[in-house]
């Protein structure tokens, strides 16, 4: 057959084409390429198929067939080669031996692609454009992580996450997002000098604040840790705080006019940062990761933040699970997975700088810390990049030219191969594990979500969970109540019932005046801040009594100035008036 369409071929090569049947011509090519289909077992595939039905319809056309024949030719030829010479590009069940993660099934074998686990510590990357499966993907594979009691924690752009709960065995999940979620940027993460210089690197990057503003932020910083006495293990202030302390120096006389000028483009920032945070930047305490991982899987639904502020929230998460990977025991064991659909927003160059580099590091050395990474995107350069060295590599359809070379390149992808990546369609993908030398296509199953979880659901799901890890039970206002204040229940004979009544304590109002006052004469010289730190008041009620001290004559101030720069210094000195009233007390 093949030599009847050569001699066809040729005599229109040659251009005696007075002899030649155009219809014959077709049908035999059409039959030489179904042979070559079925011989490389690829009949089925639908680039082939494609093939196969135009020629049939555009038989009369030589030129157009030619050029079809030829393609089916590069396509099918490695395949050819591969299996004349005993090899085939498709795996055999042998390397699936006690997968425990199913992807799909293999086209053109009878095999499911299932993942063992030491597969799959190496870090899955996910490319593909829009509609094309990725998080049906990440749907079908998350609740058989989930049953075999690993830990997942999914970064959530979409909300299309939340529909785990619909799954047997899932529904013990928690959704947080930012009016749920608990976490105070300014808790100390390891060392709390450390962790300042972090907070405020991060956020001249995703913020743009200049390198000055961020110097300023992290002195005031330090200063307020001092005040609240963060350093010896108290517990830290909020951005509320820093904010409140920021507006008292700004209005401070002895604050010069450029410090001046940067705190307000500080409060600039700090305002347009608790303004999308909400409830969640007013807590002393965030939730600690022995808290999150009681549950099975935890989503933080991020999509109602813009680009900046979810990377800048998704940072100060990471390092959280970087903190606990490397001071934890259980090293090198897989403790969690983490899922991060859209990845670009932390891992494009436009987003990382040198302070995050720990971020890399935790990918890199994922397995030493035992967090593994499931990271999804359309495929970005930088983010191939970074992430080319995932020990599982799976794209969907991509039509890009750029975009198919570089990924065929990174994939291992042979010549043929890379024309298979614009063709795939929905739901099929090409999946490569370092186990196996070659890319190959995989079906991908539906996932078992099947409906979609809306907000007022989700927010009665979610509120005896909340409750729990807050530790209050759902009638919690009563109980609010009765740990504030101290009663007594007194019996009234009249009317037969209980009443309840506060109980008063007396109090001296002068107290705190007056330890203020007897330490500034037992430490003359003390600095303002200093005073503050060692009485244990914070910015706002150090102030307030000094204020209190400055109205009555007890106390006068005096500036001065040291360092090189003059950098003004603020102590307090008592008065006559003062002094003899500290004595009489």
């Amino acid at each position: 057959m093949k030599n009847n369409f050569e001699r066809i071929k040729n005599q229109y090569i040659s251009r005696d084409l007075g002899n030649v049947d155009f219809r014959t011509y077709g049908e035999k090519a059409f039959d030489y390429v179904s042979e070559l289909a079925r011989e490389a077992g690829a009949d089925k595939d639908k680039s082939i198929c494609n093939i196969t039905y135009a020629i049939e319809r555009l038989g009369h056309n030589h030129s157009i067939v030619d050029n079809l024949v030829n393609m089916a030719e590069k396509m099918l030829h490695e395949r050819l080669m591969q299996k004349r010479n005993g090899k085939s590009d498709l795996p055999g069940p042998e390397i699936f031996k006690n997968g425990i993660i199913d992807t799909g099934r293999i086209i053109g074998i009878d095999v499911d692609a299932k993942l063992r686990i030491d597969q799959f510590s190496g870090n899955m990357v996910i490319y593909g454009q829009y509609g094309m499966g990725k998080t049906n993907l990440n749907l079908y594979m998350i609740p058989q992580l989930i049953s075999q009691g690993i830990h997942v924690d999914i970064f959530d752009v979409t909300t299309d996450y939340r529909d785990i709960l619909s799954i047997p065995g899932c529904s013990d999940g928690l959704i947080l997002n930012h009016d749920t979620d608990r976490l105070n940027p300014l808790e100390p993460i390891g060392s709390p000098e450390e962790h300042l210089q972090f907070l405020w690197e991060i956020t001249r990057q995703d913020f743009n604040l200049r390198d000055e503003t961020k110097e300023m932020l992290f002195n005031y910083t330090n200063q307020l840790y001092r005040v609240f006495g963060v350093y010896e293990g108290n517990d830290p202030p909020t951005l509320i705080d820093l904010r409140k302390f920021l507006e008292e120096e700004r209005t401070n006389e002895a604050t010069s006019l450029a410090n001046k000028r940067k705190i307000r483009t500080a409060l600039e920032k700090l305002s347009y940062i608790l303004g999308s945070f909400k409830n969640m930047a007013s807590q002393r305490r965030g939730y600690s990761l022995d808290m999150l991982d009681k549950f099975c899987f935890v989503s933080y639904e991020i999509g109602s933040l813009s680009e900046d502020k979810r990377s800048w929230y998704m940072k100060l998460k990471l390092k959280q699970y970087y903190y606990k990977g490397i001071i934890g025991r259980d090293r090198h064991k897989l403790n969690r997975i983490i899922v991060v659909d859209e990845a670009k927003g932390i891992f494009s160059k436009s987003r990382i700088g040198d302070v995050t580099n720990y971020i890399k590091e935790m990918y890199t050395k994922s397995r030493s810390i035992g967090c593994w990474w499931i990271i999804g995107d359309q495929f970005a350069t930088e983010l191939a990049d970074f992430t080319r060295a995932a020990n599982c590599q799976i794209v969907f359809q991509t039509v890009i030219p750029k975009e198919i070379r570089e990924i065929g390149m990174a994939t291992g992808c042979s010549e043929s191969m890379k024309l298979e990546i614009a063709r795939l369609g929905k739901y099929k993908m090409l999946q490569k594990i370092t186990d196996f030398p070659y890319p190959y296509q995989v079906m991908t199953h539906k996932s078992m979500v099947k409906r979609h979880i809306i907000d007022s659901e989700i927010s009665t799901l979610m509120r005896e969970k909340l409750a729990r890890l807050n530790g209050n039970s759902m009638n919690n206002k009563e109980e609010k109540k009765a740990r504030l204040v101290i009663r007594e229940n007194v019996t009234n004979t009249e009317r037969e019932k209980t009443q309840t009544n506060r109980v008063r304590i007396n109090k001296n109002p002068f107290e705190e005046l007056e330890r203020f006052l007897r330490y500034i004469k037992n430490n003359p010289g003390t600095k303002l801040t200093d005073i503050y730190r060692a009485l244990g008041f914070s910015a706002r009620k150090g102030d307030s009594i000094k204020n209190k001290a400055k109205e009555n004559d007890l106390v006068k101030e005096k500036i001065c100035r040291t360092g090189r720069k003059g950098r003004p210094l603020t102590e307090l000195e008592l008065t006559e008036k003062g002094r003899v009233y500290t004595d009489e007390k």
